[in-house]
């Protein structure tokens, strides 16, 4: 009829805006796939080492597959080891989950004395006793993937640092933020992120 033929178009347009959607999201989901199974070159150097003059195990860079392997190797040859100090722009959740289970099925505390920003927070959030140097700072913002935020990502993550012991308050801004959150020490302390702040030279 001629209402039908009237919405004709509207309708064609919607359905095509919404298989290009689908197309921009499969592909740039699949480009994220292949550059996490190579474990994302473009991310630059990481590594973990045992630092003999303050005992500590300290992990630097983006988490990647090869990162957390590696920090679950040092920390299992070095059983005795209690504390890592994160130094961290982010990385992948997953992984960083896998760490943060580690440390915290293994009683270990963690400590920031430069910047863990984004997943690195993630484990952060994994020891009870949580400690950042004066000078040094904890970044956060919303979970993405493909470049789409995930909201059931997110969800997970807040439910997970709620049971860290962290406010309500203080992931409700957390995880909604777009752009890098780096809230004060006292917000931090008031939170319950950080149960610890040490001096920056120690």
């Amino acid at each position: 009829d001629k209402a039908g033929k009237l919405y004709l178009p509207a309708v064609q347009k919607m359905v095509s805006d919404q298989a290009g959607a689908f197309i921009l999201l499969s592909t740039r989901q699949f480009s994220d796939a292949v550059l996490n199974l190579e474990d994302d070159p473009e991310w630059g150097p990481r590594g973990v080492i045992l630092d003999e003059n303050t005992k500590e195990i300290k992990v630097h860079g983006y988490i990647t597959h090869s990162l957390v392997d590696d920090f679950e190797r040092v920390a299992s040859e070095n059983p005795t080891v209690s504390t890592v100090d994160l130094d961290s722009d982010g990385g992948r959740v997953v992984q960083a989950e896998k760490m943060r289970n580690f440390i915290h099925l293994h009683h270990m505390d963690t400590l920031v004395t430069r910047e863990c920003d984004s997943a690195c927070t993630v484990v952060f959030l994994g020891a009870s006793r949580r400690s950042l140097a004066q000078n040094a700072r904890l970044g956060f913002h919303t979970a993405s993937a493909g470049g789409f935020i995930a909201k059931a990502t997110n969800k997970r993550l807040r439910e997970e640092a709620a049971s860290a012991g962290v406010s309500s308050d203080f992931l409700a801004r957390a995880y909604t933020t777009d752009t890098m959150w780096y809230p004060s020490v006292a917000q931090l302390k008031a939170a319950r992120v950080i149960t610890d702040i040490v001096p920056t030279q120690r």
